[in-house]
C-alpha cells in the first residue's frame, strides 16, 4: 500500500559515506559530445553518470581532458489527485531500485518489461546524417544513414530498438519531417528526423514500468503519475560560447486518468565538479539557475584524482521552459533546495513525502527552507530568519547578500534540486520542460573567495538567447545560386578541398559561412582547372561555399569531418 507518510529516523546503521555501486535494469549509455562538453546519458532518463562503471561521474569537461565537471542529474516529479493522493517518481543512485524505465506507455498506462526491453536504445544523429540525406537524388534503403532509416517515429517500417529488435510505432513519438505530408515517417518517401542543434541524442522513458521501487529494492513502495517523457539532448559546434552549453527537451505526457493539481518537475543533481567534497551551491533567480562552484580556492586533496586545482569552471543548469510559462511571461522557480549526502533532516529522502517536501521548499523532516543569513556566520537555511523558497539566493559578489561562500560555509559533498513552479497537468495532456546544462571555461576566479558569476551569467545570456530566438539550425540543401553546378571534392573533406573550373579560375572569389552565417577567412589558391581551399582550420561541420566569378555566382555545401 501507497504511505503518505514517512518516519522520520536518525539511520546511522544504513548511512553511507560513499556511494554504493548499484546495477539498474538496464546500463545503456549514450554521450552527446559534439561540442566541448562528453556527456553520458541513460535510458533511465538520469544523465552525467555511468552507473555501469566504477568512476560515476561521466560529464568530462574539457572533453578529452579526463577532468568531470557533473555527476548524477535525475528526474523527479510529484502531484495531487483529485482525492489528494501524493504521487511522486523519483530517481536517484538506484540504490534501492527504479522509478523510471525506458519506453513509452501503453494504452493502459503501463509499460511492461517486454515493451522496455525493446526501447533500451538512445537514438543519436549528426547534422551532417541529415544534410548527407537530403543530397541523395533518390532513397533506398541501402543509401538511407541507419539512424534515420530506423528513427522510431510514428508509422516508421524500418524501426528498430534495442539489438535490432523491430518496433511497431503507432503515436507520435521520435520528431521528424514529413516530406509527403502523409502523417507517417518513411524515410524512402524522403521524411527524416526533425533534430535540433548539430548533433542530438532521442530517447523516452516512462514512471510506470516493470518496477516502481526507487524507496525499496524489495516493494513498489511508491504510486507513479504514468508519466511519459519524451526526451531530447543536444548541442552546437561553432566555436563560441554555445559549444560550452548542453541543451534538453522532456515533452510530458500525462498517460493516467488523473488531473494532477500541484504539479511539480525537479531535477535532482549531484554535480561532483572535480574533487566531490569541496562543492559550493547559488541560485539566480533572473535565470531560473542552480550553480556549482568550488567552495574553497583549490578544487581537490592534492591527491591528483579528479581535481581542477586552482583552476576549475563552474556548472549550472537553467531552466529555460516550465509548464506554468506563456506567451506573456515565465513562472518563477518553484524551488531550490539542497540536500547533504546523511540521514539528518537535510539527508537522502526515504519516501514519497520527503522527495515531495524538497521539491517545494522543505527538507526531509518537513521544516520549511529559511534566509538564516549573516556574513561569515554559517548557514544552513534552518536557522532563524523568514521562509525563502531558495537557497543561497544571493549575488555572491556581494556580501550583503545570501550565498555560500559570504556564510563561510564549508564545502562539501551536497546536492541540490531545482523545480519548476505548480501546474495542473489534465488527463491525457502535454506540457514541455527545457533546460540547459551550462560549464564555464576553467579559471582561477571560479572559486570562493573573490568569485563572481559573471562568466555562469554570460553562458546563460548564450544558452537563452540562441533558445529563444531561434538562431538558423539548417541550410537547404539545393544550390542557393542560378547557373552551372559547383563541383566540389572531396566532399565531406578533411583538409584540402578543390573546386573544378576551367574557366577563369584566377579570376574567382571564393566565401565560407558557417550555418549560423557568420563568414569565415580561408586561403584559397588558383590553379589551372580551378581553386584550392585549406580547410584545416575549420571545425567539424557543415558549411556553405559561394564561388563568384565576373559571369555567375554559384554555391554549395560541403561537410568538414
Amino acid at each position: 500500500m501507497k504511505r503518505h507518510l514517512c518516519l522520520f529516523l536518525f539511520t546511522p546503521l544504513i548511512f553511507y559515506a560513499g556511494r554504493l555501486h548499484a546495477q539498474a535494469a538496464f546500463n545503456t549509455i549514450e554521450y552527446i559530445d559534439a561540442n566541448k562538453i562528453k556527456a553520458a546519458t541513460s535510458v533511465h532518463g538520469d544523465m552525467l553518470w555511468n552507473p555501469a562503471l566504477l568512476e560515476l561521474s561521466d560529464c568530462e569537461f574539457p572533453k578529452g581532458s579526463g577532468k568531470y565537471a557533473g555527476a548524477l542529474t535525475a528526474t523527479w516529479m510529484s502531484g495531487n489527485d483529485a482525492s489528494n493522493k501524493l504521487h511522486v517518481s523519483a530517481q536517484t543512485y538506484r540504490l534501492d531500485g527504479n522509478d523510471y524505465w525506458p519506453g513509452p506507455l501503453a494504452a493502459n498506462g503501463q509499460l511492461s518489461y517486454a515493451t522496455s526491453q525493446m526501447w533500451n536504445k538512445i537514438w543519436k544523429i549528426n547534422k551532417s546524417d541529415i544534410i548527407a540525406f537530403k543530397n541523395l537524388s533518390a532513397h533506398t534503403v541501402a543509401n538511407t544513414p541507419q539512424v534515420i532509416l530506423e528513427w522510431p517515429a510514428k508509422g516508421n517500417p524500418y524501426a528498430k530498438g534495442y539489438n535490432g529488435n523491430t518496433l511497431t510505432i503507432t503515436t507520435d513519438m521520435a520528431p521528424f519531417v514529413d516530406a509527403n505530408h502523409d502523417g507517417t515517417y518513411n524515410p524512402i518517401d524522403g521524411d527524416y528526423p526533425d533534430m535540433q542543434g548539430d548533433q542530438m541524442l532521442w530517447w523516452v522513458f516512462s514512471d510506470d514500468g516493470p518496477r516502481h521501487n526507487n524507496h525499496s529494492a524489495t516493494t513498489d513502495s511508491s504510486t507513479p503519475l504514468r508519466i511519459e517523457v519524451q526526451a531530447c539532448a543536444y548541442t552546437y559546434t561553432r566555436g563560441t560560447l554555445l559549444d560550452n552549453v548542453i541543451y534538453y527537451g522532456y515533452t510530458l505526457r500525462n498517460r493516467s486518468i488523473n488531473d494532477y493539481s500541484n504539479y511539480r518537475l525537479g531535477l535532482y543533481s549531484d554535480m561532483d565538479l572535480g574533487y566531490a567534497l569541496d562543492d559550493a551551491l547559488g541560485f539566480d533567480s533572473s535565470y531560473r539557475m542552480g550553480i556549482v562552484y568550488n567552495g574553497k580556492n583549490y578544487d581537490g586533496n592534492g591527491s591528483g584524482g579528479n581535481e581542477y586545482g586552482y583552476s576549475p569552471p563552474i556548472i549550472a543548469i537553467t531552466l529555460l521552459h516550465t509548464p506554468g510559462d506563456n506567451s506573456s511571461a515565465l513562472q518563477p522557480t518553484g524551488s531550490f533546495m539542497y540536500s547533504n549526502n546523511d540521514f539528518s533532516g537535510s539527508g537522502n529522502a526515504q519516501c514519497d513525502t520527503e522527495y515531495s517536501n524538497y521539491m517545494r521548499s522543505k527538507f526531509r523532516d518537513g521544516m520549511h527552507l529559511k534566509n538564516d543569513y549573516s556574513l561569515g556566520a554559517g548557514s544552513n537555511g534552518r536557522g532563524p530568519g523568514p521562509d525563502a523558497n531558495y537557497v543561497f539566493s544571493g549575488d555572491v559578489a556581494n556580501q550583503q547578500q545570501w550565498s555560500w561562500c559570504n556564510a563561510s560555509n564549508t564545502p562539501v559533498d551536497v546536492r541540490f534540486i531545482l523545480s519548476t513552479g505548480d501546474y495542473t497537468f489534465k488527463a491525457g495532456t502535454t506540457a514541455k520542460v527545457d533546460f540547459a546544462l551550462l560549464i564555464t571555461d576553467t579559471s582561477s576566479k571560479n572559486t570562493c573567495h573573490g568569485l563572481t558569476y559573471d562568466g555562469i551569467r554570460q553562458l546563460a545570456d548564450t544558452a537563452w538567447k540562441n533558445y529563444r530566438y531561434n538562431l538558423p539550425t539548417s541550410i537547404a540543401t539545393t544550390n542557393p545560386a542560378p547557373g552551372k553546378s559547383l563541383h566540389l571534392y572531396p566532399n565531406p573533406v578533411q583538409n584540402t578541398l578543390y573546386i573544378d573550373d576551367n574557366d577563369a579560375p584566377g579570376e574567382a572569389e571564393v566565401s565560407v559561412y558557417d550555418i549560423t552565417g557568420n563568414k569565415i577567412l580561408l586561403p584559397v589558391t588558383a590553379q589551372s582547372h580551378g581553386v584550392v581551399v585549406n580547410t584545416q582550420s575549420l571545425a567539424p561541420g557543415t558549411y556553405q561555399l559561394w564561388y563568384k566569378t565576373k559571369i555567375d555566382r554559384r554555391g554549395a555545401l560541403f561537410i568538414k569531418q
